[in-house]
This record gives structure tokens, C-alpha cells and sequence, in this order.
């Protein structure tokens, strides 16, 4: 089983491209990717703790479990939308590409007969 956590590709106040290797841009990446992770995290911990939800194969599930976070580095932009958004707000790019959908937690199962 694998909680993988995404963020969106803003950071205060602006859209950061998630292909950018600039140096300025690194504490951007740096941030959403640690925001993912504890995205993330907090369902782990959700799904593990005893006094919110108690099922009998936690305990066996538990050691199967990864959890990791993907920052905004799996966002599917195309080149020229990159060109364009990089010049946008975080308001105006979220209004056209719907941050809040980026902003989430896929819980991943591989399934064995």
C-alpha cells in the first residue's frame, strides 16, 4: 500500500514551474514537497490510530504501508501553459487550473492472488 501526498504548484503568492531548476525556486519545491508528505503522513496516521479507526488487520497492514510525498512535480502542464502561468498569481493560476485539485492524497493498493 502506498498514501502518496501532492501539493499544488504555488508558493507565497505566485506559481513556481515544477520543471524549474533555478535556485530561487528551490525552498519553493523544498516546502510543497515536505507539505506532501505530511499530507500524506496525516492520513497514515489517521488510518493507524487505534482511538479513530479500529479494524483487525491494522496491525498486519501497518508494515506494509509507504508513505511519500510528490510535491507539485507530477503536475501536467504543458510547455506553453508553464510559459504562460509563470508570470501569473497564485489566485489567478489556481482560478484556471484548480489548485484544490491538486492538493490531495492517492492511496495506491497492489493486489496479490
Amino acid at each position: 500500500v502506498e498514501i502518496v501526498g501532492f501539493a499544488s504548484p504555488t508558493y507565497r503568492g505566485k506559481y513556481i514551474d515544477p520543471q524549474s531548476m533555478k535556485e530561487e525556486d528551490r525552498k519553493a519545491i523544498n516546502y510543497n514537497l515536505n507539505l506532501s508528505y505530511y499530507r500524506a503522513r496525516s492520513i497514515f496516521d489517521y488510518i493507524f490510530d487505534k482511538k479513530k479507526l479500529s479494524c483487525s488487520n491494522q496491525k498486519k497492514l501497518r508494515s506494509l504501508v509507504k508513505v511519500s510525498g510528490r510535491s507539485f512535480l507530477a503536475e501536467k502542464l504543458k510547455d506553453k501553459d508553464r510559459k504562460v502561468a509563470s508570470g501569473m498569481s497564485r489566485r489567478q493560476f489556481c482560478k484556471i487550473y484548480d489548485c484544490l485539485k491538486a492538493q490531495k492524497v492517492i492511496i495506491k493498493f497492489d493486489l496479490e492472488d
